[in-house]
């Protein structure tokens, strides 16, 4: 495919209005996040609220007591997201 002048700014101007719209909407976004209470560098972005300032998005953060209880709440549609180690996600893939 040959990328003209023409191609080049129709593509840029799709990006920018896509950009736009995303930004205009993110604060009506809201995630539910599932996490375990363990230490790893994600929980700093947790704790200080830099992933709400990032995405302009609602985050309802639900601790969960293990790995097996957060995928059964993505499965059941409770949670959009989850953490866990790796034990419960090889279970939960075979």
């Amino acid at each position: 495919m040959k990328i003209n002048r023409r191609n080049l700014l129709g593509t840029a101007a799709a990006a920018v209005l896509t950009l736009t719209t995303y930004a205009a909407h993110a604060a009506d976004v809201t995630l539910n996040i599932g996490y375990q209470p363990i230490v790893e560098p994600s929980r700093v972005p947790q704790a200080d609220g830099t992933y709400e300032k990032e995405t302009k998005a609602k985050i309802n953060w639900q601790k969960f007591d293990g790995g097996a209880d957060v995928i059964a709440a993505i499965a059941s549609g409770s949670i959009d997201i989850g953490y866990v180690g790796s034990s419960p996600l090889a279970a939960a893939a075979s």
